[in-house]
């Protein structure tokens, strides 16, 4: 069974830092040790590479792909659809997903999907019911779910899985080193993510590190000088290396969000034994077992999450016991071998 995932974006900073690309990537790479894989982007220029027996493909974007970086689109992509069995695109509605329904139902190929949360400003499926030709829709959470066959969609899937999202445990793993009273934000730095509001109720003596690529500078100036005189650290670009040890040591990982967002982080903090506060939005309450793994207030109840801070800082071997049980809710559901390992069973059975 040959494999290809088809992602529009690729985990890089030629491309984009986000949970979504990541999440493709290391599906693909996981897979990879099972089943011959090629993982499949759009970039500026193409150039192929290796990654252990994952074999990477990035395809020059066409002239509507240069156009609509978001949506990128080229008819070279098509000599791959045709070699694989299987095709999981990682974005619905996009051109490339698009063509690959189209002619991997004239051809017999299952293809699914996983909508990742993006969406081109082009695309057929608002007025055909091209999604109808998925094999079947794999969800990463129940809320995405219920998002999609609830929703207003037209072209809404009949066959539906959910597979939920992995982390790769070995590399984001506990540490040796003590838990700080500190904690971590790990997340776009915009508006909508709250981050001021961190800054606000941060506890006095206490410390918070804000990691995230810069999507809004004039927030970030302001979050700056929101943070002065306070103990704040930005980290606006950022290793995986260092980004692991900051989770280790971190008193806990909070998302103070109020729309759907999150899902990477929370696994990664978990895995590093490091637990979630945050808001009971989206995808985290599947992930977070409240006042077992980490602690869930209602959206927009800033106060409540100020209290779980305040608690989990002034009570570290809680924070401990929170993240060992964090780190093996991970190792049982939310590692890319097990996620892995459950889509190819689906890919076999057609859903």
């Amino acid at each position: 069974m040959k494999i290809l995932h088809i992602s529009p974006a690729y985990f890089s900073d030629q491309s984009v830092v986000a949970g979504a690309e990541r999440y493709a990537y290391e599906l693909a790479k996981a897979m990879s040790k099972r089943a011959p894989v090629v993982f499949l982007s759009f970039a500026k220029n193409s150039f192929t590479q290796n990654d252990a027996a994952l074999r990477v493909e990035h395809i020059r974007r066409g002239i509507l792909g240069r156009s609509r970086r978001a949506n990128p689109f080229s008819f070279r992509f098509l000599k791959w659809v045709l070699w694989a069995d299987v095709i999981h695109c990682h974005q619905a509605h996009m051109m490339n997903t698009e063509l690959a329904l189209i002619v991997g139902g004239v051809f017999g190929k299952k293809v699914f999907i996983t909508d990742l949360g993006g969406c081109g400003s082009y695309y057929l499926s608002r007025y055909l019911p091209i999604m109808r030709l998925a094999r079947g829709f794999l969800f990463i959470s129940e809320f995405s779910e219920r998002r999609w066959t609830q929703g207003p969609w037209k072209d809404r899937p009949r066959r539906t899985r959910v597979i939920y999202g992995g982390v790769d445990p070995s590399r984001f793993s506990p540490g040796p080193q003590p838990k700080r009273s500190r904690i971590l934000y790990v997340g776009r730095i915009v508006p909508h993510r709250n981050i001021h509001i961190l800054l606000d109720i941060l506890p006095p003596g206490f410390g918070l590190d804000v990691v995230g690529i810069v999507y809004d500078g004039t927030y970030y100036r302001q979050l700056e000088a929101s943070a002065r005189g306070k103990d704040v650290i930005f980290y606006p670009n950022l290793d995986d290396e260092t980004l692991v040890k900051l989770y280790q040591t971190a008193c806990a990982t909070v998302l103070p969000i109020t729309t759907d967002g999150g899902f990477t982080t929370a696994l990664e903090s978990l895995s590093c034994g490091t637990p979630i506060i945050a808001t009971a939005v989206g995808s985290l309450p599947e992930i977070v077992e409240d006042g077992l793994t980490g602690f869930l207030v209602p959206p927009g109840d800033f106060s409540a999450l100020r209290e779980k801070i305040t608690y989990l800082l002034s009570n570290l071997p809680i924070s401990l016991e929170m993240g060992r049980q964090g780190r093996q809710a991970v190792l049982r559901r939310f590692t890319w071998d097990f996620i892995s390992e459950n889509c190819l069973e689906i890919y076999r059975s057609g859903i």
